[in-house]
């Protein structure tokens, strides 16, 4: 999710400014006319696909223009789109947080809606494709206000599907007094830890064993990056936010689940690594554990998918899933704005964009793809990532917030974590302390 501002024209690319514009303004509903506008977050999934949009146009038959923004600035647009009732962008690319107020507010055609104005002849046989498990968690929206995971329906098709994996320095672990103590400790070679036990330890080994290294890169931010990343240690070591299935499955009435034995584990370990991490915790976001990685500063860091091929493209870095067994679901979906004036160019360009090869070449230039068949290509998986990617994503499950109260949870237990970071509440306080915080927020409306 890196954040330059760029914008990226399919059209302009092709053309001048002033023919995009005039185009854009002149659009109709025939497809050889249809202009598809397109709006989302600048990240390696939005680039790939604006790259392959720019450099083939006549092979996807339907010309588009994609605007890719900062997440705050692209989710902004959108949002003053829909209220306004406009048209000015047909497709938003959004994420799971997203889907209940587009959802609940109807700014969005249903993918039954979508059908309905699609072309005669098109094709949904990408469905298939598609992971279950990702589309469900990013896609679905249930009845009686996201609540019924039973009665829910499709609303919008995933565009990507990210997740967290572990990341680790080879050029660390190779350090001759690293070496040493991590076989003294574990009486073998190194190897990806497969406990949040294990992983703790190694940390806290490397720290110790030279100090010219840390153990970890810790992502301390506000804004979601803390949030974000205890999330892997609380669902990991069995505990939970919610009773539910998916992150959209609730209210502001869902009874939270923060009170437990798992929470307080949960944290207990997370801050136990507090002398082990690298950088400035409280400033610490993906941007800057990437660079902290990329420095070789610490051993490891638990890192969002589309930041991790800058140290691919580096070298001398190792992916693995995460401890445990198993891993978040995050990504987002192709919103279809119910104000367009192309509803079935947006459904065509979507179809396109699914289909199997096209799926291949954006996976293959840096979209992290919510289709099997991409996953599972040899040209894919030599990425040395995607193994990890993969399964990561195979083994997914909800563990981020994502109805209509994800940012006020977001925020409190981000609080709570720095709070106890600073050493104002104890450790085993975490998740009260979030809870007290969510409830009393939630009481006030």
């Amino acid at each position: 999710m890196q954040r330059r501002q760029v914008v990226i024209g399919g059209l302009l690319a092709a053309g001048s400014a002033g023919l995009g514009t005039l185009a854009l303004t002149m659009r109709t509903r025939q497809k050889e006319d249809a202009v598809v506008s397109i709006i989302g977050e600048d990240s390696s999934n939005l680039q790939a696909i604006a790259r392959y949009l720019a450099d083939s146009q006549l092979a996807v038959g339907t010309r588009s223009t994609v605007e890719a923004t900062n997440f705050t600035t692209a989710s902004a647009k959108a949002m003053t789109a829909f209220t306004q009732g406009s048209g000015l962008y047909d497709v938003v690319l959004g994420y799971n947080f997203d889907l209940p107020r587009y959802a609940e507010n109807h700014y969005v055609f249903d993918v039954g809606e979508s059908k309905s104005v699609a072309r005669e002849n098109q094709s949904f046989d990408f469905e298939a494709d598609l992971l279950p498990n990702v589309w469900k968690e990013l896609g679905y929206y249930g009845s009686a206000g996201g609540v019924d995971a039973d009665d829910s329906r499709p609303v919008a098709y995933p565009f990507s599907a990210n997740t967290m994996v572990l990341v680790y320095s080879k050029e660390v672990f190779s350090d001759p007094r690293v070496v040493q103590a991590y076989r003294t400790h574990f009486g073998r070679d190194f190897a990806p830890p497969r406990t949040w036990q294990e992983f703790a330890d190694t940390a806290k080994l490397v720290a110790e064993a030279n100090k010219a290294f840390k153990g970890v890169v810790l992502q301390g931010a506000d804004g979601g990056w803390l949030y974000y990343e205890w999330m892997n240690f609380l669902f990991g070591m069995g505990g939970k936010v919610m009773e539910k299935k998916y992150g959209w499955q609730s209210t502001i009435q869902t009874p939270l689940t923060l009170r437990t034995i798992e929470a307080a584990r949960a944290a207990d370990l997370y801050l136990s690594l507090k002398s082990a991490s690298a950088g400035d915790f409280f400033f610490n976001d993906a941007v800057r554990q990437r660079d902290l990685m990329l420095e070789h500063k610490a051993a490891f860091a638990i890192m969002w998918t589309d930041y991790i091929p800058d140290l691919a493209k580096a070298g001398g870095f190792g992916f693995a899933p995460i401890p445990g067994d198993r891993s978040m679901i995050a990504g987002g979906s192709f919103f279809i704005n119910r104000k367009t004036d192309v509803p079935s160019a947006c459904v065509d360009l979507i179809s396109h964009l699914l289909s199997k090869p096209v799926q291949k070449k954006l996976a293959l230039d840096g979209l992290f793809p919510p289709t099997r068949s991409a996953l599972s290509d040899p040209e894919v998986l030599a990425k040395p990532y995607m193994p990890a990617v993969r399964q990561s994503l195979e083994r997914g499950v909800y563990m981020l917030e994502a109805g209509l109260d994800a940012t006020l949870i977001s925020e409190k237990i981000t609080q709570a974590l720095q709070e106890a970071w600073r050493g104002e509440i104890p450790s085993e306080a975490v998740g009260s302390r979030a809870t007290e915080l969510i409830e009393a927020r939630r009481a006030v409306g």
